[in-house]
């Protein structure tokens, strides 16, 4: 777990900022492996792609983007952490 920036908690899960990268179909994807059941919700800001990504467990290896969570969130049309559920939002 990232000690300098540790996750957000919330509803039971474990809330990371990191930047998206692109996939192979043209769609944006989170950059770690975060096990079954995690959600991710997308935004541009400053012209950078950017995801707000709920994890049932914490991931160790996951890196942390400049830009904080309710930043993303905000940026996505959300005025709240939405609740993550596994299949879907």
């Amino acid at each position: 777990m990232n000690i300098v920036q540790p996750p957000m908690l919330a509803d039971g899960g474990y809330w990371y900022a990191v930047q998206a990268t692109q996939d192979a179909d043209g769609g944006w994807t989170v950059p770690i492996t975060a096990g079954a059941g995690w959600c991710a919700w997308y935004a541009d800001i400053a012209s950078v792609k950017y995801a707000a990504v709920r994890c049932p467990a914490p991931v160790s290896d996951m890196p942390t983007a400049a830009v904080t969570i309710p930043a993303i969130l905000t940026a996505a049309g959300y005025s709240s952490d939405p609740y993550g559920r596994i299949g879907g939002q």
